[in-house]
């Protein structure tokens, strides 16, 4: 992503592309090339009952998979590579309004529905316990919106408008903990799928933008009343009311966790039956437990089920896992103390990362009990929270705050 002294903006280029596609060249020629010496003895090994040498394909599998995504970053580059961002005001206002236009070469489909979402990102810099450092980036603000779509000859504009918070940090330069903004910009059209990113100069500030899209707020509010029934199926029984949160949540982290789980898991005990030495073995009980654990997560993910019940004087917690009850709450209202947002993860797929969140009640004890969960989006959260503080009896918890 680049940013540039004007309102102009471009997205992100070739750099990061380019780096993908040596790492997923050298990934697969390596592996590839291993795997081709090994080949001619795999019909000894398993006549000898070495069964585990077949895991030995999951690398250049993984090959393959890096390079199709990059044959897609690819195309997608060739397609929007020339996607101009405008932004009024320039930079974009902390406590004012951003926003602009994103201009593209190509004509989208008329029925398009493009979203734009701005985020207040923080990033960490964490040394690893085997040398080295890595960068976690959590979202701090975010907000999203249908863009207003319009066609020309020259191709297609979207036009998008924010209200900025003033209580939000601005851009800082990068070091152990920094703060940034990017814009998103997807649409699933015919063909690559469009997924832009932006860097966003803000300032503190309170200039408005001269970008006018009427009913803009009712839009927005019919959009987050339709994803929070979505999310939480609810239903009303006299003075009770029902949430369901249903099977087959989080199948994208699930399959992304159980590739990764089988690779690593794969890799640990293959090390562990076909090492020779120490290290090796060393090495495949770290690998092993790892991946086997990220299998038990993609198994859970998609196959639990949370069903919430609130009355005027308790909340009910329900847990099952494969149409097993696996655990029951009762909490009574005077022993809560709060409900609050966190963030429960990512996922990225190279070029956007999503931020999950969940609604948890805390009890006076200290402990934390979700209500909703697998909540794509911060915006969606809140409006989640102000729901459940606004018309539930939980609105207790947000009287007894203020009080």
């Amino acid at each position: 992503m680049t940013t540039s002294e004007t309102p102009f903006i471009r997205s992100r280029g070739w750099g990061s592309i380019i780096g993908m596609i040596l790492f997923a060249l050298v990934w697969s020629g390596f592996t590839g090339f291993a795997t081709a010496m090994a080949i001619p003895d795999i019909p000894a090994k398993l006549g000898a009952g070495e069964y585990a040498i077949l895991l030995i394909f999951l690398f250049p599998l993984v090959g393959l998979g890096l390079l199709g995504w990059c044959a897609v970053a690819v195309l997608h580059q060739l397609r929007f590579g020339n996607t101009v961002l405008w932004l009024d005001p320039y930079p974009g206002a902390i406590g004012g309004q951003l926003g602009g236009e994103i201009r593209i070469s190509e004509a989208l489909p008329p029925t398009a529905k493009v979203e734009v979402i701005a985020q207040c990102l923080r990033s960490e810099r964490h040394r690893k316990s085997k040398g080295g450092y890595e960068t976690r980036t959590r979202s701090e603000w975010e907000t999203s919106m249908t863009g207003r779509l319009e066609r020309s000859a020259q191709g297609s504009t979207v036009r998008f408008l924010f209200d900025v918070p003033a209580d939000l940090p601005p851009p800082s330069p990068k070091g152990d903990r920094w703060h940034h903004w990017a814009l998103r910009v997807t649409a699933d059209i015919p063909g690559v799928d469009m997924d832009l990113s932006f860097e966003l100069p803000m300032v503190v500030s309170t200039q408005h933008s001269a970008v006018r899209l009427p009913g803009l707020e009712r839009e927005r509010a019919k959009a987050r009343s339709e994803q929070l029934v979505q999310l939480l199926n609810p239903d009303q029984q006299g003075d009770t009311l029902y949430f369901d949160l249903p099977y087959g949540r989080d199948r994208g982290s699930a399959a992304v966790l159980a590739m990764a789980g089988l690779v690593f898991g794969g890799a640990g005990v293959a090390m562990m039956l076909a090492g020779d030495g120490v290290i090796p073995v060393l090495m495949g009980l770290i690998f092993a437990p790892l991946g086997l654990g990220m299998l038990a997560g993609a198994l859970y993910l998609p196959f639990n089920r949370l069903q919430v019940a609130i009355e005027p004087d308790a909340v009910h917690l329900r847990r099952h896992w494969m149409g097993r009850e696996v655990s029951r709450r009762h909490l009574p209202l005077d022993a809560l103390r709060g409900l609050t947002i966190e963030e429960s993860g990512s996922m990225s797929d190279g070029t956007r990362t999503t931020h999950y969140y969940r609604v948890v009640l805390e009890t006076g004890e200290g402990k934390r009990w979700p209500v909703a969960e697998s909540i794509a989006g911060r915006e969606v959260a809140e409006e989640a929270q102000r729901f459940l503080l606004s018309q539930t009896p939980l609105k207790r918890l947000a009287t007894e705050k203020s009080g």
